[in-house]
């Protein structure tokens, strides 16, 4: 980013009238991907609206902008039904950390010769589409099937929890099941039933209180180990607040669920302070609780070998998500070797079968990253993203407030911690073609570069002028 004064651009894009409810909308049949294109999205309108909360994702958080139908991806950029181009800052809400297009499966089988001379067992972005010009199918990549979501586990899925246990620092077994929240519940169902005891604490104003688990009515799996019966909140990085909670709740506690560092939806990212996780481990060998970390969020974006060897924490249990497989469906539980016994007998419920697809993708994810300094690599393009962030702030006379890490900001106004300004200023940045979320966390991948940085600082200076006009903030 360069430090001086950029000249004024003009916008972007102009917010397009509602393609649905707009007068005369451009007739578009589907695109190549099956989207449905503008006519077809009228037809779904006039016969009653399929998605109720909106055609828009940004809909959910009452940005009432124009309906966004993505109708193409690459790196991390997407396009709209209009054609529009916009540069993304939500990396699939975190998941895509080789960009979009960017997963690379592993090949696990010997003898085929793709076109570009790799051999089966090397990591290629396109792998299935090189079998097939190879003369067999996407499947046959990976021998007949072995695509779909088999009843057992493959011979691939025993190499991926090898590579996972001598990646992730600390663990020696792993379970690999479908979806992150399956795997954090798993977690909690191993504390339960290992420790006989039922209290999880969690930190309040986060988004672990949206677990199942935590909420009233929802099923219960064997052994009842799972209820919103015995849930307690806590202050995050409050140690003095914390150990009250383990005296007053002494012989009760199973588990201490926390993500690395808290980013509430209502306020400042916190960042853990240099003794918060010693006495979070401290308290729980007193109480023979299990300390649990949810690391799905930020999964392989602050260090390789886990977020708490970064933060210098040690975990019992450690959950990672879908980032794993850059973003297809995955959940990952990995666990110290004391508990070795104890994840043997976590109910099959918890562990749904995992489309071999996304193991082959987590493995080339896992070889992608540590072939090249992707720690290094996210966090100077995150600062480089800071740098850019402030300076045009301050050219529309704004102040921002961004914490977290630099791969994985959380931005608001400057006096405005709750974020109650940001669907405003979310909506006149996608309206100028770079997409960051009102609520959710803003994520950089491998595939932003500074061009990108550069482009997209070009289009948030209008964006943020019109912001600050409109909530007579300049």
């Amino acid at each position: 980013m360069q430090n001086s004064r950029r000249p004024q651009v003009p916008p972007h894009h102009t917010v397009q009238p509602n393609p649905v409810s707009g007068a005369n909308p451009t007739k578009r049949g589907d695109d190549a991907l099956g989207t449905p294109g503008i006519s077809q999205q009228s037809r779904a309108q006039e016969n009653g609206n399929p998605l109720p909360n909106g055609l828009s994702a940004a809909n959910f958080s009452g940005l009432s902008i124009h309906p966004l139908i993505i109708t193409s991806a690459s790196g991390c950029r997407f396009k709209d039904t209009t054609g529009k181009d916009y540069i993304d800052f939500t990396s699939g809400e975190g998941s895509a950390i080789l960009g979009f297009g960017g997963t690379r499966f592993y090949q696990p089988c010997t003898g085929l010769q793709n076109p570009d001379g790799a051999l089966r067992g090397e990591v290629k972005s396109d792998t299935p589409k090189a079998a097939s010009r190879a003369g067999g199918s996407p499947s046959d990549a990976f021998e007949a099937g072995c695509l779909d979501r088999l009843p057992e586990p493959s011979s691939l899925t025993i190499t991926l929890a090898q590579k996972l246990t001598e990646t992730i620092q600390g663990t020696t077994w792993t379970a690999i099941t479908h979806d992150g929240t399956s795997a954090v519940e798993a977690a909690v169902a191993l504390a339960r039933q290992e420790t006989g005891k039922r209290l999880i604490l969690l930190p309040r104003d986060s988004r672990q209180t949206a677990y199942p688990f935590c909420l009233s009515g929802q099923r219960t799996f064997p052994l009842n180990l799972l209820g919103p019966d015995q849930i307690q909140t806590l202050v995050y990085g409050d140690e003095p607040a914390l150990e009250e909670l383990f005296r007053r709740h002494r012989g009760k506690i199973a588990a201490v669920l926390l993500p690395p560092y808290l980013e509430p939806a209502s306020d400042h990212a916190v960042m853990p302070h240099g003794t918060w996780y010693t006495r979070v481990e401290s308290l729980c060998r007193q109480e023979g609780a299990l300390f649990i970390l949810d690391d799905l969020d930020t999964t392989l974006r602050l260090s390789l070998h886990g977020s708490h060897a970064y933060f210098g924490a040690h975990p019992d249990l450690i959950c990672l998500g879908s980032t794993l497989a850059n973003g297809l469906p995955m959940g990952v539980l990995l666990g110290t070797k004391a508990l070795e016994s104890a994840g043997s007998r976590i109910p099959r419920e918890f562990f749904h079968p995992v489309n071999t697809a996304s193991i082959s993708a987590a493995l080339g994810t896992l070889e992608t990253l540590g072939s090249q300094n992707h720690m290094e690599i996210l966090q100077l393009r995150g600062q480089s993203l800071r740098r850019g962030l402030h300076e045009i702030a301050g050219e529309a006379g704004l102040s921002l407030s961004i914490t977290g890490p630099p791969a994985v900001p959380s931005i608001r106004i400057a006096g405005d911690p709750q974020g109650l300004l940001n669907p405003s200023l979310s909506r006149h940045c996608i309206s100028q073609g770079v997409y960051l979320a009102p609520h959710r966390g803003t994520f950089l991948s491998l595939a932003h570069n500074e061009a990108d940085l550069e482009l997209a600082m070009e289009r948030l200076g209008p964006a943020f002028a019109n912001f600050a006009r409109e909530n007579s903030l300049s």
